[in-house]
């Protein structure tokens, strides 16, 4: 069965980020990992994706879907 999910987790501990890689890795699913942050961020919290493709979103900026949906795709090698 081919499903499509969606995770919405802060991943305050390196080990939940590993884990998620882990599962994706085995079940052959492609992950695609959005940092959301903001410019007022006072201690922000930036991951180093490893080779996992990472879009990082500045929620401070107007949201535009097509350019979301174009990122996102590039991201997961899919354009």
């Amino acid at each position: 069965m081919k499903l499509s999910v969606i995770i919405n987790a802060q991943l305050s501990h390196r080990a939940h980020f590993d884990r998620v890689v882990e599962l994706a890795s085995f079940t052959g699913a492609r992950l695609v990992f959005v940092e959301c942050s903001n410019q007022n961020d006072q201690d922000p919290d930036y991951y180093d994706a490893g080779n996992v493709p990472k879009l990082n979103i500045d929620t401070t900026k107007p949201f535009h879907a097509e350019d979301f949906i174009t990122g996102m795709l590039k991201a997961a090698a899919l354009i």
